[in-house]
């Protein structure tokens, strides 16, 4: 596969060691696009979000891409190591609670195969030291994807778009820290915290890798 689809670094497009990111790259591109930010959707659900890198960022919004539209499950590795790099940060956040991946649409999940959010919300579980939570919302409308589309669609297409697959007596009192992979409007996040705040949830964080 190597020789008919060489692997070429993201940020150099240089082949090295079949890596998607190579070490040089890897350590540029992690502080260069680094820009932790805490922001509050106005008239929101969330108590608090934060996100740590630039989405704009060429090479970041690459493996994003890659990773979600061109199917190369090699970088999970690599999503999770921009998770590990800037632990002290996520640390000094202060969230806490049960972490939740935002779900994919049953149909968009067996198109792609797999839901990057999960993969986020795994390895930002195992760094807070907190439980895991994949069966708590469902989505029940399909959705176009967000890049596509303006603010004022976006915000109409994520509206009435998740429900609940647990009992409201289940998430009530209960802390939740939402995952998602991009931050556009918010209007994912805050859709999913509003569903969780109707049901009892005492705190909705959110937490998304670029912004």
């Amino acid at each position: 596969m190597n020789i008919f689809f060489p692997i070429q670094c993201l940020a150099c497009k240089q082949e090295k060691k079949h890596q998607w990111l190579c070490e040089s790259c890897s350590k540029k591109v992690l502080h260069d696009a680094f820009f932790p930010k805490q922001s509050w959707i106005e008239g929101g659900s969330l108590d608090s979000f934060l996100f740590l890198y630039q989405y704009s960022h060429p090479t970041i919004q690459a493996i994003i891409h890659a990773y979600k539209y061109q199917f190369l499950t090699d970088l999970e590795s690599t999503l999770s190591k921009m998770l590990h790099e800037k632990k002290d940060t996520i640390g000094k956040w202060k969230a806490s609670g049960i972490v939740v991946p935002i779900p994919l649409h049953p149909r968009k999940l067996r198109q792609r195969g797999y839901n990057q959010s999960f993969i986020l919300a795994t390895t930002l579980a195992s760094i807070l030291e907190m439980p895991l939570d994949n069966n708590v919302l469902g989505r029940k409308k399909y959705t176009f994807p967000q890049a596509r589309l303006s603010k004022d669609e976006r915000e109409n297409n994520m509206q009435d778009v998740f429900s609940l697959k647990k009992e409201e007596k289940e998430i009530e009192n209960n802390n939740y820290i939402l995952v998602d992979d991009v931050f556009s409007t918010g209007a994912t996040m805050n859709d999913a915290a509003k569903i969780l705040k109707k049901a009892g949830a005492k705190k909705v964080y959110g937490f998304v890798l670029a912004g």
